[in-house]
C-alpha cells in the first residue's frame, strides 16, 4: 500500500492543467508522434492557455483534443488529493487515499519545466485499507536535486498487514488453505542515489527499520518468528535506467543490483544478508509495438524472519504465495498501440521459489498469463492506466494499473 501512494502520488505530478484544446489542434498519428509534437509545440501551448482557460476547459490536450491530465500544465505544481481502489488476491479489494504537493520544478537554467522523464518533487501523505483487515498509512518525502542529479525519498509508515504463509516453494504446507498470520509494523526508509556524471547509472544507499510483532491464528512450530522483533538494514545498490519514462515506459533498460546486510549494529533483531537482481527491457519494434521483458532474482540468509524472504511476483498470484530463500521470475509483456491514446497488450510470466537452490527444480512452478489495456492519461509523464485481467494457478484476478504493472 505505501509504495502503491507513491506511485500514485507521482502519477499526478503535471495534474495543474488549466488548458482546453483549441478546436484547430493539430493530431498526431499516435502517442510517439504527440511526444515528439510536445517537444516543439511548448511555446504554441502557452499562446493558447489565456484563451482556452477563458473557455473553461481543464483537462483537454491542445495537441490532440483528448482528456490529459498533464495538459497545458508547465510546472506541474500544487496540491493534489487522490482516491484509487485497487486489487490484490492475498489483500482483497481496497482503497488508496492520499495528499501529496507537488513542488514546482526547475531546470538546469532555474527556470519551470515540464515534467517528463524523470519523476518530481513531491511531499505526500496517505493510506489506504482493503477488505481483509489490512491497513496502512504512510507520508514522507521525494526529492530530486539539481536537473536530476541526484534523488531521496524518506518516509515514515504504520499499518497492520493480514496474510496467509502456504509454507515454502519447496516445502508447502500440510495446510491447502494457508495459515492466516497478522503483522502489525512501524518504520521507516531512507534511500539517496547520485547519478555518475552525465550517465543513466545510480550509485545509491538505502536504510529501512521496522518495528513489527507477529501473530498466527494458530500455533505454527515450522515458523518460530513470531511474536515482537525488530527488522532493520542498510542497502547498497547500483542502478541503470535507460527508460523514456519511469511510469509506462516504451523504450529503454532498467537494471538493478541491491546488496543488504541487515544487523545488529543497525538495530536488527536478525543477522542476515540479501541480494536482489532485477532487469527490465522495453524494446520498441516498428512504430506502435512494445515487447517489454522482465528478469528478478532473489536470495535472503538462512537468518531471515520468514516474513523477509522472497516471493514470486507475477499479477494473478497472491503475494507471498510462493516463498523461499531463493526466488525467480520471468515474464513478457507484448503492448501494441492503437491510434493516439489507448494500447493492448498481453503478458505471461514463470517463477519459482525454494529455500534451497539445489531444490529449485523442484519447486511448485508459479505461472500467469492475461491480457489487458492502457489509455495514456498523463501524455507529460508518459503514464498510462488500464486495466489487467490477469489468470494464475489458482484463480482470475483484474488488477487496475497505473503506470507499469512492473
Amino acid at each position: 500500500i505505501f509504495v502503491f501512494v507513491v506511485v500514485l502520488v507521482f502519477s499526478v505530478g503535471a495534474y495543474s492543467a488549466e488548458t482546453e484544446a483549441p478546436t484547430e489542434a493539430p493530431v498526431p498519428t499516435n502517442t510517439q508522434d504527440l511526444e515528439a509534437e510536445a517537444a516543439s509545440s511548448t511555446e504554441d501551448e502557452s499562446a493558447s492557455a489565456d484563451e482556452t482557460k477563458k473557455k473553461g476547459g481543464r483537462f483537454r490536450d491542445p495537441l490532440d483534443g483528448k482528456f490529459d491530465l498533464t495538459a497545458g500544465s508547465k510546472r506541474g505544481s500544487g496540491w493534489f488529493p487522490l482516491a484509487i481502489p485497487f486489487n490484490e488476491p492475498a489483500l482483497g479489494v481496497g482503497l488508496v487515499a492520499a495528499l501529496a504537493y507537488i513542488h514546482p520544478q526547475k531546470d538546469a537554467s532555474g527556470g519551470g519545466s515540464d515534467l517528463s522523464g524523470g519523476p518530481p518533487t513531491v511531499t505526500f501523505g496517505g493510506g489506504g485499507a482493503t477488505t481483509n483487515g489490512t491497513w496502512a498509512a504512510a507520508a514522507g518525502h521525494h526529492h530530486v536535486f539539481g536537473d536530476d542529479k541526484a534523488r531521496y525519498l524518506g518516509a515514515l509508515a504504520d499499518g497492520s498487514v493480514n496474510l496467509t504463509f502456504y509454507g515454502f516453494g519447496d516445502a508447502p504446507s500440510d495446510n491447502d488453505d494457508g495459515l492466516d498470520f497478522t503483522i502489525d509494523l512501524v518504520g521507516t526508509l531512507q534511500t539517496f542515489k547520485s547519478r555518475i556524471g552525465g550517465s543513466d547509472f545510480f550509485l545509491g544507499l538505502q536504510y529501512i527499520f521496522a518495528a513489527t510483532e507477529t501473530t498466527f491464528d494458530l500455533d505454527v512450530p515450522e515458523v518460530p518468528l513470531t511474536g515482537e522483533t525488530n527488522i532493520a538494514g542498510l542497502t547498497a545498490f547500483i542502478q541503470f535506467d535507460s527508460r523514456d519514462t519511469v511510469f509506462t515506459p516504451s523504450k529503454g533498460l532498467q537494471i538493478n543490483l541491491d546488496i543488504s546486510w541487515f544487523n545488529e549494529a543497525v538495530g536488527s533483531d536478525f543477522n542476515f544478508e540479501r541480494v536482489d537482481a532485477s532487469f527490465r527491457y522495453y524494446l520498441p519494434i516498428k512504430k506502435n509495438f512494445v515487447l517489454g521483458f522482465r528478469a528478478d532474482v532473489d536470495a535472503a540468509g538462512d537468518d531471515a524472519p520468514f516474513y523477509a524472504l522472497p516471493f514470486v511476483v507475477l499479477r494473478g498470484i497472491p503475494i507471498f504465495r510462493y516463498l523461499g530463500n531463493y526466488a525467480v521470475t520471468l515474464e513478457i509483456e507484448p503492448r501494441y498501440k492503437i491510434g493516439r491514446r489507448w494500447s493492448v497488450l498481453a503478458f505471461t510470466g514463470q517463477g519459482r521459489a525454494a529455500r534451497d537452490w539445489d531444490k529449485m527444480s523442484d519447486a511448485e512452478q508459479a505461472y500467469n498469463y492475461g491480457a489487458g489495456c492502457r489509455y495514456l492519461l498523463a501524455r507529460k509523464l508518459g503514464l498510462g492506466v488500464g486495466i489487467d485481467i490477469a489468470v494464475g494457478p489458482e484463480e482470475t484476478v483484474p488488477y487496475l494499473i497505473v503506470g507499469s504493472a512492473w
